[in-house]
């Protein structure tokens, strides 16, 4: 569960901030946690020339994740049992979001003195946090085991990781195929969560999540081990991207 987040500048100004659950702890307490926090950062890069990117107190957790060409920081703070690589994932989908959104504005040079600008960011929170499933299909294929990614949704559209069209061509059928799964073993009173097939030169590993299918064409010449706990902790953390979508297009007006 998210908590809240913050977006500051390299020298610690609050630029904006979002807060889901409210707390004492954190209501009109933006400003501190952005002096803290940046305190904390330029301590830890001065002291062991890295920075802090996560922190834990509890059972609540801060992930905090950074910039280079804008200077710009992400603090979300998020539940413990999130975990951090959820944490991180979101964080930077936000701070992608909020620099695009605000692509014409100089962090590094110009002072803000205005922060009331950029509150409709809080707008696009949804719409930046979607972007998330892209990130776990690009990080997917950086798995030596595994040719390309693809999350095939519901509604017939995808994300891909990329690949050659011969490997995008295999997935063109994928929604009958799943439909055509799905009626089978509903029948049976059952619901597939994972379907593979075995082709000549690839293991196509399709993984039922959410309102999707992570599809991963794995090389047939690697050993399982090799790519199969990449794509657990994939589905794992697809997982809790879709159900964060779900709460948050029930709670806000997009």
């Amino acid at each position: 569960m998210l908590r809240s987040v913050i977006i500051i500048t390299g020298k610690g100004t609050l630029l904006f901030e979002k807060i889901w659950v409210s707390s004492t702890q954190m209501v009109g307490k933006g400003n501190m946690f952005s002096s803290l926090l940046t305190t904390v950062q330029e301590f830890s890069k001065q002291s062991t020339g890295m920075f802090v990117s996560y922190i834990e107190f509890g059972e609540s957790a801060i992930t905090i994740v950074y910039d280079e060409k804008t200077l710009l920081r992400c603090c979300l703070f998020h539940d413990v049992a999130d975990g951090s690589e959820f944490g991180k994932l979101i964080a930077n989908s936000l701070l992608r979001g909020f620099i695009e959104l605000f692509s014409d504005t100089d962090f590094v040079h110009t002072a803000v003195h205005n922060s009331s600008k950029f509150n409709s960011f809080s707008n696009k929170i949804y719409d930046a946090i979607s972007q998330s499933p892209k990130t776990v299909v690009l990080q997917l294929r950086l798995n030596r085991g595994i040719q390309n990614s693809i999350v095939v949704y519901n509604d017939g559209k995808s994300i891909s990781s990329g690949g050659t069209e011969d490997q995008l061509g295999m997935t063109a059928n994928l929604q009958a195929m799943l439909s055509f799964s799905n009626d089978l073993l509903l029948s049976k009173g059952d619901g597939p969560k994972e379907i593979i097939l075995d082709t000549n030169d690839n293991n196509v590993i399709i993984s039922r999540v959410g309102p999707a299918s992570l599809v991963c064409i794995c090389k047939k010449n690697k050993n399982k081990e090799v790519y199969q706990n990449s794509i657990y902790d994939a589905v794992i953390l697809l997982d809790k991207v879709f159900l964060l979508l779900s709460y948050l297009q029930g709670s806000f007006v997009r």
